[in-house]
């Protein structure tokens, strides 16, 4: 195999995910088409619109945040935008944190005051982005802001 095709391949079984469901059969391998260490990759379980409470499951075990069926309801109901955009699947801390959250563990460190996300295009179709923030911790107030002129992904 040429090393292009090894390193496609790695891409494709690493966004392949997993079931948690067919981990637990004795056929959790058909679901693979070759062992990913063999292509320096490793199995994702996605939490997205597709997969269902036995994949929060196996994730909060994997990242030490163990859930129950009930508690993974919970998780689900809580934040179904961020499942349905595939957001836990990007970003594990992100589960973590929504899990710390249904399990009563999440430190109450700060409030969001306000935001708001300024999304502009002019007519030659630059685009500028500027986000602005108000947050609170403890008796202090805090306010941040940041913009990006023009945004180059967005062109």
């Amino acid at each position: 195999m040429h090393r292009t095709e090894r390193r496609s391949l790695a891409r494709r079984v690493w966004h392949l995910g997993r079931h948690a469901r067919q981990q637990r059969t004795q056929k959790s391998r058909a679901y693979l088409w070759c062992d990913p260490a063999k292509v320096g990759a490793k199995p994702v379980i996605g939490v997205n619109a597709q997969s269902g409470k036995a994949n929060i499951i196996l994730l909060s075990r994997e990242l030490g945040v163990a859930l129950d069926s009930a508690q993974a309801q919970a998780l689900m109901e809580a934040n179904q935008a961020m499942i349905e955009g595939g957001g836990f699947t990007a970003s594990d801390v992100s589960f973590q944190l929504a899990s710390m959250k249904v399990l009563g563990t999440l430190e109450h460190r700060f409030n969001i005051k306000s935001w708001r996300v300024l999304d502009e295009s002019d007519e030659s179709g630059d685009r500028y982005v500027q986000a602005s923030m108000q947050l609170s911790m403890g008796d202090s107030a805090i306010a941040t802001t940041r913009q990006k002129v023009p945004v180059p992904w967005m062109l």
